[in-house]
């Protein structure tokens, strides 16, 4: 399933990626340390060392391209210019010898005690699809990256019947999906020893399909 646009910046395609390249993997766990460097809730659970935010993002996505599905917007040299990762349900991020595999030993590893206290304490695993990172380089913002690939993530889970939901702990971001259909079921302020953070959980309704 693929769908192609083109905008004034660039050309891209939107497609599962099944098996997404190193250079691919790699580029998408450097984004989300790009994107998420002064995110409150994800310095929280790099028990507040921001040089593990990389390696976060790189064992998320392996263990999701590995055991869940991938999907990017990819330039003509299948470049990823922003990208979408999905556990279907049934699937559980980091639930496998195989995912944790890919780097979430190592980032482990990494942290302090109180970090990793702090990890098993607050991340929660939902058995339904459930969208874990979204993410789009700053350049190629603003062109329905995101949107798009969401939308073919809702197409897929909703033919099955399924439930899809997702989180943020950016305020911007719940405007933005609420206009994909989705409702906020919670919303909290969770302390930590770096700060306190917010963040907001999703479902979506089917009624807005």
């Amino acid at each position: 399933m693929s769908q192609a646009s083109t905008t004034p910046h660039e050309t891209f395609t939107l497609k599962q990626l099944v098996n997404p390249t190193e250079a691919q993997l790699h580029r998408s766990g450097q984004l989300f340390a790009e994107l998420m460097s002064e995110d409150t809730a994800l310095l929280s659970l790099c028990g507040g060392d921001p040089n593990l935010m990389e390696p976060l993002g790189q064992a998320m996505v392996r263990a999701g391209a590995l055991e869940g599905e991938f999907y990017a917007a990819t330039n003509e040299k299948d470049e990823v210019l922003g990208y979408v990762m999905t556990m279907p349900k049934g699937k559980v991020l980091f639930s496998t010898e195989e995912q944790k595999k890919l780097g979430f030993y190592d980032f482990m590893s990494r942290l302090p005690e109180v970090g990793k206290q702090y990890y098993a304490d607050t991340l929660t695993m939902v058995d339904i699809w459930w969208i874990h990172m979204s993410m789009t380089r700053p350049e190629s913002q603003r062109q329905g990256i995101a949107s798009g690939l969401i939308r073919m993530i809702l197409d897929k889970a909703l033919a099955a019947g399924d439930v899809i939901g997702l989180s943020t702990t950016n305020e911007v971001n719940v405007r933005i999906y609420e206009s994909l259909g989705f409702k906020v079921i919670g919303h909290k302020s969770c302390p930590s020893p770096w700060g306190e953070w917010k963040f907001w959980v999703f479902r979506y309704e089917a009624a807005h399909a």
